[in-house]
């Protein structure tokens, strides 16, 4: 869904007619994943996406249909004991003529056990290659989870943030 804030905008004609201050429209999407254990304590997943693929049309008063997003994902999981496992991985994601290209780890540690219940602690880095940082935590309880991020800019967008990031 996308809006606009009509009272921030200067017209040249003070009568000037506005079809409508939101717009709505159908997005498909499709992905697959492919999973394999190549040992006891290593598994490997590849993830594939395209978004957008009946392209919508997303403009306001002319056609905007949005590109067609292809995603590619590599996991590696190592469990290097009961409790702890390491998950490299890699994201690249092409839209139009963008690129983005992301880097990281999490490191998952399973506390049920302790508490009878089915438990993990996360926490993780990640790098938007010319882009951002990142540093994630999270919380697997039972069959919920709860994330949180914070990512700083070092791209020619810290200026505009004033390096400030955001929590996604």
């Amino acid at each position: 869904q996308r809006s606009i804030d009509y009272s921030e905008l200067i017209f040249l004609q003070a009568n000037e007619k506005i079809p409508s201050l939101n717009k709505q429209f159908f997005d498909i999407g499709l992905g697959v994943n492919r999973s394999f254990q190549i040992a006891t304590n290593h598994q490997l997943s590849a993830d594939l996406s395209m978004l957008h693929i009946n392209r919508p049309n997303r403009g306001f008063l002319e056609k905007d249909p949005l590109a067609i997003r292809h995603q590619l994902a590599f996991y590696h999981q190592w469990k290097s004991s009961n409790q702890l496992s390491l998950i490299p991985h890699m994201h690249l994601s092409f839209q139009a003529q963008q690129r983005e290209w992301t880097l990281g780890a999490l490191a998952t540690y399973d506390l049920s056990d302790i508490y009878d219940k089915p438990i993990k602690l996360e926490v993780g880095s990640y790098a938007r290659i010319q882009d951002a940082v990142a540093l994630h935590l999270g919380m697997y309880l039972e069959q919920s989870y709860v994330g949180f991020s914070y990512d700083w800019n070092i791209s020619d967008l810290v200026p505009a943030s004033k390096g400030l990031g955001a929590w996604e």
